[in-house]
């Protein structure tokens, strides 16, 4: 009987200040000689998109421009990326952006390496062949795609969202400069940063867990209660800017490896129902869904609160779901209430969760009354 564990995770990661002009060595030592940028319009033309053009440009390295990424991107913009690839020549992919721009490149890898459109390739490793390469530079510290084996698609006919897993999309070279991070608003730094830590929470309560994945999710959930705030307060404040960037990759290289939860399970559907950007649809459901954990694995949501500086276990998973209520609350992260979410939208959503795939590997499986009572706590802001 075989009993084993295999690990994912990209070959090469650079994080830190200045870290995007090892791009330039990366380029050349793997003779990459024609770049296709995946961006969106607004990152196109911001000073982000320059400081990427300025390091190819200097390793001598041509490139194109595909900007048609939107918010939780669809089958037909991956199915774009990959024909303006073929048709440019070009022999390695650039994301330059959030979780959505890497999604699309690490799609679009699979279809010029592979063939046909990435409807063939949604669900777990579908395809035959590794990506073609792809440099991913993160400019949010949270999502965690630049080192994930994952790629989120929508489907606007049905309003659904399809997590895929194939290890053949795993980037070449991932980049978390937070130099380029220093502007970002921030409802969009406090909503990636609920991200990272729903991540870290998550990977760490999945039943899929093991020591690698452990020992990265607290020291990300560790990060974050430290970096966050501050962040926020401080936007220009490089060393918390750092550990969010290390804090996203290592939430990214768990939940990669062990799985998520119902924290996703309830996020995802919520975005179907509301425009709600991810990061804001994890984090409202978050302390709730810990909570409603404490009862089934009181020692694992203790040790997160250890991490985040509880020192005494015995009270330190209540002290933790109420402390991540307060930095939800800090970090101003709307209410259900205030993205229009409706009560009487509880048991849809309580139901279209219960379908949802992220749910497999969550600790317990809960009854969809038991979903519903999460969401209704959530709506009702009651954590007591």
């Amino acid at each position: 009987m075989m009993n084993y564990t295999e690990l994912f995770y990209p070959p090469r990661f650079a994080v830190g200040p200045g870290s995007i002009q090892a791009i330039t060595d990366f380029t050349k030592e793997a003779n990459l000689t024609c770049a296709l940028i995946v961006t969106d319009a607004f990152l196109a033309s911001a000073p982000v998109m320059a400081a990427v053009t300025d390091v190819l440009k200097k390793a001598g390295i041509p490139y194109y421009v595909f900007d048609r990424v939107i918010s939780n991107p669809d089958a037909a913009t991956v199915d774009r990326a990959a024909a303006l690839y073929t048709e440019k020549k070009c022999d390695h992919f650039i994301a330059v952006g959030g979780g959505s721009p890497i999604d699309v490149a690490k799609g679009a890898s699979l279809v010029a390496a592979n063939g046909g459109a990435i409807q063939h390739y949604i669900g777990v490793n579908r395809t035959v062949h590794q990506g073609v390469p792809v440099i991913a530079v993160n400019t949010t510290a949270g999502t965690g795609s630049e080192v994930t084996r994952a790629f989120v698609l929508t489907n606007r006919e049905n309003h659904t969202k399809a997590v895929s897993l194939d290890h053949h999309c795993l980037v070449a070279f991932a980049v978390s400069d937070p130099q380029l991070m220093l502007d970002l608003p921030g409802e969009v730094t406090a909503a990636t940063g609920m991200d990272a830590l729903s991540h870290a929470v998550e990977a760490y309560c999945a039943v899929n867990h093991n020591p690698f994945t452990d020992g990265l999710s607290l020291q990300s959930a560790g990060l974050v209660n430290g970096a966050l705030l501050t962040t926020l307060h401080e936007p220009y404040h490089l060393d918390s800017r750092t550990d969010m960037c290390w804090a996203a990759a290592l939430a990214g290289y768990a939940f990669s490896n062990s799985g998520l939860g119902l924290i996703h399970s309830i996020g995802f559907q919520l975005e179907n129902i509301c425009p709600v950007p991810h990061g804001q649809a994890v984090g409202l459901f978050m302390p709730y869904v810990m909570d409603f954990h404490r009862q089934a694995i009181p020692e694992r949501i203790a040790d997160l609160g250890v991490a985040c500086g509880f020192t005494d276990k015995s009270i330190a998973a209540k002290q933790v779901v109420a402390h991540f209520y307060e930095m939800i609350t800090a970090a101003k992260i709307p209410t259900l209430r205030e993205v229009g979410f409706r009560a009487d939208d509880i048991p849809a959503l309580a139901a279209m969760a219960m379908e949802d795939p992220t749910l497999a590997t969550n600790p317990v499986q809960p009854a969809v009354e038991e979903v519903e009572e999460i969401i209704t706590r959530a709506y009702c802001n009651d954590l007591q």
